[in-house]
C-alpha cells in the first residue's frame, strides 16, 4: 500500500493480474502460451513489443514470494532500466 509505488505502477506501467488459482480466460491462456508461462511466475514485466525485461541477472524479473516494498520498488527500478535492452 505504498503510495509512491502504487503512483509509479499506475503511471509507468500497464498492470495486469491474472489470478492463476482459477481456470484460464482464453485471452489469459494466450498471454501465458505466449510468455510460456505454467503458473511459475506471479510478477513479470513485459515492454510495449512483448518481450519480457530481464533483470540485472539476465533472467526474468519474476517472483513466486511474498515480497517487501522495498524489493517490489527495486524490480520497478530495473524494469524501467532495462526496458530497452
Amino acid at each position: 500500500s505504498d503510495p509512491d509505488i502504487i503512483h509509479r505502477l499506475n503511471t509507468r506501467f500497464v498492470p495486469i493480474r491474472i489470478d492463476l488459482r482459477k481456470p484460464l480466460n482464453h485471452s489469459e491462456q494466450t498471454l501465458a502460451d505466449a510468455m510460456k508461462i505454467n503458473g511459475e511466475c506471479m510478477l513479470m514485466f513485459l515492454n510495449s513489443t512483448g518481450r519480457i525485461v530481464k533483470a540485472r541477472s539476465g533472467g526474468p524479473i519474476c517472483t513466486m514470494a511474498t515480497i517487501t516494498s522495498k524489493q517490489f520498488s527495486s524490480y520497478l527500478d530495473q524494469a524501467l532500466s532495462n526496458l530497452h535492452k
